[in-house]
C-alpha cells in the first residue's frame, strides 16, 4: 500500500494536496497493478513507477469528471 498525492484546488486559498490510498500487487503476467478503492478504475505498468503514474492519471481524471459534474449540476439547478 502507498499513497498518491494530487494537487487540489478547493475552497482553501492556494494549492493544497489530497491523498488517495493505493494498493499495489502483481498480476499473473507480472505487471504491477495499482488500485484505488475510493474511485473506480486502476492503473498498471511494468514497473512500480509506471503503475503509480497511470493510477495517478486515472484518479485525476475521475476527480476532474466529478468536479465538472457537480459544477454543471449546480448551474442547471439555478434559475435566472
Amino acid at each position: 500500500m502507498t499513497f498518491v498525492q494530487l494537487p487540489h484546488f478547493g475552497r482553501v486559498k492556494g494549492e493544497t494536496t489530497i491523498k488517495f490510498k493505493v494498493f499495489l500487487f502483481k498480476d499473473e503476467d507480472n505487471y504491477i497493478v495499482a488500485s484505488c478503492l475510493a474511485l473506480p478504475g486502476c492503473g498498471q505498468g511494468k514497473t512500480r513507477e509506471e503503475a503509480l503514474a497511470n493510477i495517478k492519471e486515472a484518479i485525476y481524471g475521475c476527480v476532474e469528471a466529478r468536479n465538472r459534474s457537480l459544477f454543471f449540476n449546480k448551474l442547471s439547478s439555478t434559475t435566472c
